[in-house]
């Protein structure tokens, strides 16, 4: 959660739009993944904050940057 609330100060500090897309588990996934401690999330970012979210979060080591939207 420390990286969560790291990349969200950035995009706030930065005033850029985003909100925060949990993934859910499924049931059996809870008690079975190895990766249960892992909370796995994603950002979405405003279109028009795409490029400079981008260039800001290049290099973080625990972001993924996806692809844009179409």
């Amino acid at each position: 959660m420390e990286s969560k609330d790291k990349l969200e100060k950035l995009l706030v500090t930065n005033r850029i739009s985003f909100f925060v897309e949990w993934q859910e588990k499924k049931f059996w996934q809870r008690f079975f993944d190895e990766t249960a401690e892992k909370n796995v999330f994603t950002i979405r970012i405003n279109e028009a904050d795409c490029v400079l979210a981008r260039d800001l979060v290049e290099g973080i080591e625990c972001v993924m940057l996806g692809a844009e939207a179409v």
